[in-house]
C-alpha cells in the first residue's frame, strides 16, 4: 500500500527528496518540491507541474 499524503500548498514538504506525485488525482508522475520558486518539478525533465493533490515517498529496498 501507498502511504499517500495530501498535498499542502501551505505546508510542502521539508526537503528535495524525489517522490510518486498524482496530478488532479488521476495522473502519477515522479518528482520532487523546488523550495526557491515552490512548485513541483518533474524527475525526467524538470517541467513544472500543475495541480499536485497527493505525494508519497519512493522507498527502495535497503531504505526501508
Amino acid at each position: 500500500m501507498i502511504p499517500w499524503q495530501k498535498y499542502d500548498p501551505k505546508n510542502p514538504p521539508g526537503d528535495r527528496k524525489v517522490r510518486i506525485v498524482l496530478t488532479s488525482g488521476i495522473e502519477h508522475l515522479t518528482a520532487w518540491y523546488e523550495w526557491e520558486t515552490e512548485t513541483w518539478r518533474n524527475y525526467w525533465d524538470s517541467e513544472e507541474l500543475q495541480d499536485v493533490t497527493h505525494y508519497a515517498p519512493i522507498n527502495l529496498p535497503g531504505e526501508e
